[in-house]
Parts: structure tokens; sequence; C-alpha cells
């Protein structure tokens, strides 16, 4: 519906879902996938607040970038995103995976508009990982020129690859039928310029040097066995910033709000709540 886009001034439309009443929390998605990958997340948490899941720029029903995609032009889109939807300031800016990338220089660009953080599955890294540096250098390849980008994304939207990050990557338990839900419909609808391009801006983001000079309070969660995140290098940034707290949830993995919803749901309830009594 026309309701559910908002125009920038670029022309490009933006998607987005709202679910709930309360405060304002905002929702990023990760990588690839679209805002309906939080389906089961805000099934819990909009109990308790105004949720708007948004779709970026090239992914889901929002329309392509014209420009070169990168981290600083994303943040400026969800900034005048936010103006023209006369939200003025976001309760709770909450991302998952690439999407917390994007929060976290948001935060650091706009405190203004931000009350609060979470941050699901930060991609903190240790970079001598070796499915790290593979992933790294694919997304090289696939950026060259948009032939790779387009046969990439084939792909990376096929079942047997949702399947087989699932279930050696993102999940701690793997679950199938939760895939076939919620975690294939998403990645099939990506602009393929739009997924290698955040790829490469992704890794090229110094996330942990960002996160360090965060002024907004801000939560980390992660799964205990997230392949991703990294817990030391996570646990690392929050000893160096007293304005960031952290989180893990044991028996999850790197998408943790897909397979925990509602224990994210009430870490994310019990941070904001901390936030108001202080």
């Amino acid at each position: 519906m026309e309701k559910d886009f908002i125009k920038l001034d670029s022309g490009a439309r933006v998607h987005s879902k709202e679910f709930g009443k309360g405060p304002t929390l905002l929702l990023i998605h990760g990588w690839n996938n679209d805002w309906s990958g939080f389906v089961p997340f805000i099934e819990h948490i909009e109990k308790n607040f105004h949720v708007i899941a948004i779709d970026l720029p090239g992914y889901g029903l929002s329309d392509p970038l014209h420009e070169d995609y990168s981290v600083e032009k994303l943040s400026s889109v969800i900034s005048e995103f936010i103006d023209k939807k006369k939200i003025g300031k976001v309760d709770v800016l909450c991302a998952l995976s690439m999407g917390t990338v994007i929060a976290t220089d948001f935060a650091k660009r706009y405190p203004e508009k931000v009350g609060s953080a979470v941050l699901i599955g930060p991609p903190i890294i240790k970079y001598d990982w070796r499915m790290s540096k593979l992933y790294r250098d694919w997304i090289k390849i696939m950026n060259k020129n948009i032939a790779f980008m387009k046969a990439g994304h084939s792909v990376m939207a096929s079942k047997w690859y949702g399947h087989f990050t699932a279930k050696y990557i993102n999940m701690h338990n793997y679950d199938k039928d939760l895939i076939n839900k919620h975690g294939m419909k998403g990645r099939k609808n990506i602009n393929s310029k739009a997924l290698f391009q955040m790829g490469r801006a992704m890794y090229n983001y110094d996330l942990g040097k960002a996160l360090r000079s965060i002024k907004v309070p801000m939560l980390i969660v992660l799964g205990r066995y997230d392949k991703i995140s990294n817990l030391s290098e996570a646990s690392r940034v929050v000893k160096d910033n007293k304005n960031i707290k952290l989180k893990w949830i044991e028996e999850a993995g790197h998408v943790v709000s897909l397979e925990k919803p509602e224990e994210v749901s009430e870490l994310v309830k019990d941070f904001s709540g901390s936030l108001k009594k202080s």
C-alpha cells in the first residue's frame, strides 16, 4: 500500500511496515534479507513498542539507489526517512548483522536522532578467521562488474545456499522450517548492486573503532555460538566504552533474533526500561 512508502528527495521510495504502539523502535535488517526476517521478533516486541521495520534501498520493496552504496550513504537515507516520517527521535534503533554497521554509523553521525540502540549480532570480527577472509575475497570478485554481481546474487538467493549458510554459519540449532518461512523470501528480493556493494562496505568499515566512540546508550546482543560476531572482541569494545552493555544468549548463533526472538525481545524491553529509570 502507498502509505507503506516514503519518497526520498532523490525520488527513490523506501518501504517499511509498522506494528504495535508505544515508544518508537526502528528495525534495520541484515545483509541477505529484508524486513520480513524480523517477523518472529516483531511478534514479541510489538507488545511494548511502535515498531517500524524498514527495507533498506535495493532490498524488499524499496527502490535501489542510482549512486554507489556505502555505510555512510545508507546512514543518510535512515536520517531522511526519520525526517520524512516526522519521527523526530527514535527511542530504540535496533539492527541485525550488517544493519548494526549502519545503525552504529547513524548513531555516531546523528546522535540527536537516537535515544538508544540495540545491535543484534554486530560483525565485530577477528580478521584472522578463515571464513571471514573467504567472504571478503569473494565479495571483492563480485564487485568487479554487474554481471558478476547478478551471478553471485543468483547463488545467494538459491534455496540450497540459504540452508547451507543457515546450517553451517548463521544458526546454532538449524531449523529448516524456520528458514523456509522467514529466511528465503527476503534474500530473493535484493538488488545485486546493493547486495555486493554493501557487502564490501560492511567489511571495510571499522566497526570496533566506531563503537568505541559511541555516545548514546547501546546494548549488544550476541548468540553464545555466533560464528561471525566474536564474543571476546565485543567484550573488549564494551570494556573500552561505558555507554555499551553486552548480553549473550545461550543455544543461539548469529541470527539470534530468529532463533530466540522472545529472549531477545525481553532483553530489549529490559534495556529500554532501565534507561527510563536512570
